[in-house]
């Protein structure tokens, strides 16, 4: 049995796999499901990062309709812990809003394609971590950016 490891596209540089890979989109469930019959997948593994909204609805509509296995692997919930203080939020600009008005020191790992919502709040001062480097004009005026890939140590992530 072979396999083939697709990649969304959204990191410029990714690390690629010993194994056949595709980097870019399918056009939706449609297109995933006329990928998979054309080149006979015979099962699918949907092994999407947390923050991917789409694609494990769209992989999970290609399956169907092609009638192939789907297994879907996710990791398990960030759970809250004694001394913890969270947030919930529904997505970026209510995270930003949650930010407050206050000028605070604000750690973002939410990638270089999300950083533009904080934009609303730029008062605060940001450490802002991507796999890849943001683009110019930088969307957060008051901010260092650090371009770094995991996975990290815990000392790293003290560093």
């Amino acid at each position: 049995m072979r396999a083939t490891l697709s990649l969304a596209g959204r990191t410029r540089h990714p690390v690629l796999p010993p194994i056949a890979h595709r980097i870019g989109g399918f056009g939706g469930p449609e297109g995933l499901a006329a990928w998979i019959q054309e080149h006979h997948v015979t099962a699918l593994v949907d092994a999407t990062h947390p923050f991917a909204r789409i694609m494990p609805f769209n992989a999970a509509e290609a399956a169907r309709e092609t009638g192939i296995p789907l297994l879907a692997l996710t990791r398990p919930a960030w759970t809250p812990e004694e001394g913890d203080h969270w947030t919930e939020v529904a997505g970026h600009a209510e995270a930003a809003a949650a930010i407050g008005t206050r000028r605070k020191r604000v750690f973002l790992t939410v990638g270089r394609l999300e950083t533009g919502a904080y934009a609303a709040v730029p008062q605060h001062f940001y450490v802002v971590r991507s796999i890849d480097p943001v683009g110019e004009p930088k969307p957060l005026p008051n901010a260092i950016w650090l371009t770094a890939r995991g996975p990290f140590t815990v000392e790293d992530e003290h560093a």
